[in-house]
């Protein structure tokens, strides 16, 4: 679905992401999610997203599924880039073995990290303590598994999936 610049700019489906690619942050590892609160969808490149499904296929049997009828939002990134995501799946995650859940996320081309969004975090109750470096969560009954980069990122895991999860 292509858009002109004038419905582009009028377009309620924009949403601003970091500029990833200068970052370095591309290499984000697979069963690991970056938080971006800025962000209002979930957000994956296609050459992030390839070895994401092989890491849940190959270590838990599980795997993603093509959202069909998708309506393909454009992405405005830090360097004023645009880009429209090409498809949208649904991503099985695990979360402290105490929940599990489907991710929906959206398809651009390159190597953008899995970018996890601001409705994500709404829907988990997430809070972030910076001070102490940590992510709580009402809805959790364990606070999520999360590293935090030198860029000052956090990761949040997304592969500690319960122990009986049949898909």
């Amino acid at each position: 679905v292509g858009l002109s610049e004038e419905e582009f700019a009028q377009a309620d489906e924009v949403v601003r992401i970091y500029d990833v690619k200068r970052t370095g942050l591309g290499s984000a590892r697979p069963g690991w999610g970056m938080c971006d609160n800025g962000a209002g969808l979930c957000i994956i490149g296609e050459e992030t997203l390839a070895p994401y499904e092989e890491h849940l296929r190959e270590t838990f049997g599980l795997q993603g599924w093509q959202v069909h009828d998708a309506v393909l939002p454009w992405f405005r990134f830090g360097n004023s880039e645009r880009s429209q995501a090409v498809r949208e799946v649904d991503l099985p995650i695990g979360i402290r073995g105490c929940y599990f859940g489907i991710l929906r996320v959206c398809v651009v081309k390159g190597r953008v990290p899995l970018l996890l969004s601001n409705k994500l975090f709404k829907a988990l109750g997430m809070q972030m303590d910076f001070a102490a470096d940590t992510l709580r969560s009402a809805a959790l009954q364990e606070p999520p598994t999360t590293e935090r980069l030198t860029s000052g990122h956090y990761l949040m895991r997304l592969d500690e999936f319960p122990a009986r999860v049949t898909w």
